[in-house]
């Protein structure tokens, strides 16, 4: 039911052998994930006009009462039509739900989502994800887009649950590489803050 310039449309869905799945609309481009990983962190100057968009998406999902619960590169979008820039959109609502709707996270094996864009509480309480979970997810894509990395890393996934849980964050601007403007430290700080 949602019409965004910055989320991907779901056209359908169903079942495939007892398997769900979600039909999207056909998009030319790449994900966010590819271009990081060809280009490696992304200049200031390129990022700045996508911000924007993907926070326009974020706010347009949660407008309708939908939690994404999955934001990383991978599912945030580059639409590229000509030689325009790219547009923004968010993808693959394969584990959203509706903020009324009381979830689980978790299957009988592991917490699904991606471990380093979670928000502590999607660690730490899954049934109880909201809205601000998205702003902590969104706030770790833009950290990681800037600077090359997560803000928690560690080959131990208890020790990044732990991490997440009690450390503050560094500041985007304390990583190698990434710009230094106080008002970008700010706002990412705020999005990754504990609280």
């Amino acid at each position: 039911s949602l019409e965004s310039r910055h989320v991907g449309k779901i056209l359908g869905f169903g079942y495939e052998q007892g398997q769900p799945f979600l039909v999207l609309e056909h998009l030319q481009g790449e994900g966010l994930d590819a271009r990081l990983k060809r280009e490696g962190p992304i200049p200031l100057e390129t990022f700045a006009a996508w911000v924007p968009q993907m926070i326009m998406g974020v706010r347009d999902v949660h407008a309708i009462g939908v939690i994404h619960r999955d934001l990383k590169p991978g599912n945030i979008f580059l639409q590229t039509q000509g030689d325009d820039e790219p547009i923004v959109k968010l993808i693959d609502f394969g584990l959203a739900r509706t903020d009324n709707v009381q979830g689980s996270l978790t299957s009988k094996e592991h917490v699904l989502g991606s471990m380093g864009y979670m928000s502590p509480e999607q660690l730490q309480n899954p049934k109880d994800v909201a809205p601000q979970s998205d702003i902590y997810s969104l706030g770790c894509v833009i950290f990681r887009c800037l600077s090359g990395q997560l803000p928690f890393t560690s080959k131990s996934i208890d020790a990044v649950m732990k991490m997440k849980a009690e450390e503050d964050p560094p500041f985007l601007s304390m990583m190698e590489g990434a710009p230094d403007v106080p008002e970008l430290d700010h706002f990412v700080s705020r999005s990754i803050a504990r609280d």
